[in-house]
């Protein structure tokens, strides 16, 4: 009897301490989406490559959110001074479910070009990433989408049907040979995670 307790102590005060645990700060952009009521975003950015990629933890703002054919393609950027470029931004293309579902990542055929996602089958999830560090504000593949999932969700629904949707993304990214034909994948790569949060346009909010 005696051993059992002195078991189960332990055990009681190994949970308080998690429950103790003070959880992770919040990143400084997430702050400032928050203070100007962005709801569209993508939150908890984070890369497995931070000299590649400097992202942790960091949230962005749904710039625009436009259709193409059935599908949207959703624009993600940092907050930017008005009439300046983003450093970068990231770019998908999908449909919007009517019910929850895992994305699939996939990519168009020719993987440079950036407007070939806008033909993205039903349940799936077709981006990339854009550098402007370096170049104009046109939209380039720097960065294209291989594999990974987003699982995603319906969080609210209005009176017209339409909804809101969070989901957690996971996915592969790869720089692009286009001297081959067909274009192949190349180096640099790295894994990205992120929450995603969106809104359909068309909903009463």
């Amino acid at each position: 009897m005696t051993r059992n307790v002195w078991i189960i102590i332990p055990a009681l005060l190994a949970c308080a301490c998690k429950k103790d645990e003070a959880p992770p700060p919040v990143h400084s952009t997430c702050e400032a989406l928050d203070d100007r009521g962005i709801t569209n975003r993508l939150d908890n950015v984070r890369t497995d490559d931070q000299e590649l990629f400097a992202l942790d933890g960091h949230c962005l703002e749904a710039t625009h959110s436009l259709t193409t054919g059935a599908a949207w393609g959703v624009r993600f950027a940092p907050d930017t001074p008005e009439g300046e470029t983003p450093d970068f931004h990231i770019q998908w293309y999908f449909w919007a479910p009517d019910e929850d579902m895992d994305l699939l990542v996939t990519a168009p055929t020719r993987l440079s070009f950036a407007e070939g996602c806008a033909a993205v089958p039903q349940g799936e999830l077709c981006g990339h990433v854009d550098d402007n560090s370096n170049d104009d504000a046109n939209d380039d593949v720097d960065l294209r989408g291989k594999s990974g999932v987003m699982s995603m969700e319906i969080v609210e629904t209005d009176r017209e049907g339409v909804h809101q949707y969070e989901g957690e993304l996971e996915w592969a990214l790869y720089g692009v040979d286009s001297a081959d034909s067909p274009e192949v994948y190349t180096s640099p790569s790295l894994r990205m995670w992120a929450t995603f949060k969106w809104a359909h346009p068309d909903g009463n909010w």
